[in-house]
């Protein structure tokens, strides 16, 4: 099955191309780094623990991104198969990100883990081959470790 940011994705690509779609994930991204990047003097740094943080975007008419909310402890309840199916993976990507067993490669340079990205490391990290590509963010992309529904 696909992720509901992939179904968005195709969605915009369908009613608005390719490059409207990409620009609005890519978009999404930037406002989620700079809303991270204002608080980030003010955010616990201590490698024994994370923070997991919730956003709220509105896309309006224009395809302009607007940020409603950003919540620190989003709630991690399920109402629906397909809420159930988001918070799942995501929780599961979180747990292989944190990697509690050791399993990863500690000298590793992963720019993707599952649906996570890494989009900053001091300064901004873009997908391979960014000038070349039409996918200008890993955003709504396939997620190769996603448990199926």
């Amino acid at each position: 099955t696909q992720s509901t940011w992939g179904k968005l994705k195709l969605f915009l690509m369908s009613k608005y191309g390719d490059d409207a779609a990409n620009r609005v994930f890519g978009d999404i991204q930037g406002v989620i780094l700079k809303a991270l990047l204002a608080v980030q003097k003010v955010m616990i740094n201590d490698k024994h623990c994370f923070e997991l943080y919730g956003y709220d975007i509105l896309i309006d008419a224009d395809l302009k991104v607007w940020v409603i909310e950003v919540n620190a402890s989003p709630s991690l309840s399920a109402e629906t198969a397909a809420d159930y199916d988001l918070k799942f993976n995501l929780l599961n990507d979180t747990f292989n990100l944190v990697d509690l067993e050791g399993r990863r490669d500690p000298n590793a340079s992963e720019i993707r883990l599952g649906g996570f990205d890494l989009i900053w490391k001091d300064g901004p990290v873009y997908p391979p081959d960014f000038e070349r590509s039409t996918i200008k963010s890993f955003l709504g992309t396939k997620n190769e470790l996603a448990i199926p529904s």
